[in-house]
């Protein structure tokens, strides 16, 4: 593979028209960000369903007490999933 390919910039689809996005911006949320975070929640375990509700929360400054209840519970869902794989990887022998 060429390094030019590496260099490439992803292309990330929001699911989303121009207006819903320009709206989201209006509202001082990032899109982008929002979507790259949802990706790595699911990867590191959180339901996609999870995922779509703290994943705008996540690098909000200021938040309810409730977001931040779901923020903490999927950091604790994320570590369980994490020290559940270093686990298994320790009786595997990886």
């Amino acid at each position: 593979m060429s390094s030019h390919l590496l260099d490439q910039p992803e292309m990330i689809d929001l699911g989303m028209s121009d207006m819903e996005y320009l709206a989201l911006l209006a509202q001082g949320r990032d899109p982008v960000r929002e979507q790259c975070d949802r990706r790595e929640l699911i990867h590191y375990g959180l339901s996609l369903e999870a995922a779509d509700r703290v994943a705008p929360l996540v690098h909000q400054s200021v938040q309810s007490l409730e977001e931040k209840v779901l923020v903490v519970q999927a950091l604790q869902q994320i570590w369980q999933h994490l020290t559940h794989q270093a686990k298994e990887r320790r009786i595997l022998g990886c």
